[in-house]
C-alpha cells in the first residue's frame, strides 16, 4: 500500500457579489501530495457555495469547467485569475517543499515528551 502525505490549502471568503437575499462563499482548494516513492501529485478546485465549478487539469496545464454552468465563468477566470503554468510550478515544487518543512516540524513536536511551560500534569492515582 502506497503511503502519501497531503497538504491542503483551503481559501474561503465571501464572494465578490451577493444578491439581496443571500451572501455567497468562494472556495479554492489547492492540494499537493508527496508519495512515499518521491513522486508528487496535486490538484486544485474552485467552488462557489460548496459547488465545484472549476478544476485544474494538470495534463493540459489549464483550468477546466467542472459543470456546464461554469463554462461562461471559465472565460472570466482564465482572463483574470488563472495562471496555470505558475500554479502548476507552485504545486509541484513550493507546495511540496513547504510540506517537508511542516512534516519535520510536526514530527519533532510530537516526539517531545515534555512541553516547556506546560502546567498540566497527568496522574494515574485515584482521588477519594
Amino acid at each position: 500500500m502506497a503511503c502519501y502525505i497531503s497538504l491542503v490549502f483551503l481559501l474561503c471568503f465571501p464572494a465578490v457579489y451577493s444578491d439581496n437575499r443571500n451572501n455567497h462563499v468562494y472556495q479554492r482548494k489547492i492540494v499537493c501530495e508527496l508519495h512515499e516513492d518521491g513522486t508528487v501529485g496535486f490538484y486544485e478546485e474552485v467552488a462557489l457555495d460548496g459547488k465545484e465549478l472549476i478544476v485544474f487539469d494538470k495534463e493540459k496545464v489549464a483550468y477546466a469547467p467542472a459543470t456546464q454552468e461554469a463554462v461562461l465563468l471559465m472565460q472570466l477566470w482564465t482572463k483574470h485569475y488563472a495562471d496555470a503554468k505558475s500554479n502548476k510550478l507552485f504545486m509541484e515544487n513550493e507546495c511540496t517543499q513547504h510540506m517537508k518543512v511542516y512534516i519535520s516540524f510536526i514530527k519533532s513536536f510530537l516526539t517531545k515528551k515534555e512541553f516547556k511551560g506546560s502546567r498540566q500534569s497527568v496522574s494515574t492515582e485515584e482521588q477519594d
